[in-house]
């Protein structure tokens, strides 16, 4: 649900500080799905989050304990997460049946149709979440890699755009420097 409804959606590229914490967390792994520094989750971002989420569950739960609990299935979940994730970018062939099918479906996500594909470790939300799933054949979305920020969107609200130049400026001047 987070994948879908907030990482894949532009109103996080409305704000300085919002766009910057969006194009760390998922628009630059769209830009270049190679790319390993973008690859797991930054734990400036991801601790607090599963922090909040642990609280939030272990407030509904109401019972001792139950924000210790909450904290081990958050975290435990986060970590099957990024290793599911890892396994769908690297580019191996000797994985089980499932896991390249889940591999297969999770780089459609990134080369084919970004609005389709959410799940990386089970297609569970993707059979919940009305029109996710990955089709047998299918055109290339246009948007596949800027997840739609673009035109009159990117020039509106640019300093997603303008981290993503900085970045590659960066990396190409680092390509450039003798080790």
């Amino acid at each position: 649900v987070l994948h879908r409804y907030v990482l894949h959606a532009l109103f996080l590229s409305r704000t300085r500080w919002t766009a910057s914490v969006w194009r760390r967390v998922h628009f630059d792994h769209h830009m270049d799905p190679a790319d390993l520094s973008v690859l797991f989750a930054a734990p400036a971002t991801s601790v607090p989050f599963l922090l909040v989420l642990s609280g939030a569950g272990a407030l509904v739960i109401d019972r001792p304990g139950s924000f210790s609990a909450m904290l081990c299935a958050t975290f435990t979940a986060f970590i099957y997460y990024e290793f599911m994730h890892l396994v769908a970018h690297l580019p191996s062939t000797a994985l089980s049946p499932w896991l390249e099918k889940r591999r297969r479906f999770h780089l459609q996500h990134h080369f084919v149709d970004e609005r389709v594909g959410f799940g990386i470790g089970t297609g569970l939300m993707d059979r919940l979440v009305p029109g996710s799933v990955v089709p047998d054949a299918q055109s290339r979305s246009e948007t596949v890699r800027n997840l739609g920020y673009r035109g009159a969107w990117a020039e509106r609200f640019p300093w997603v755009q303008d981290g993503w130049l900085r970045k590659r400026a960066a990396t190409a001047r680092s390509d450039r420097e003798p080790l």
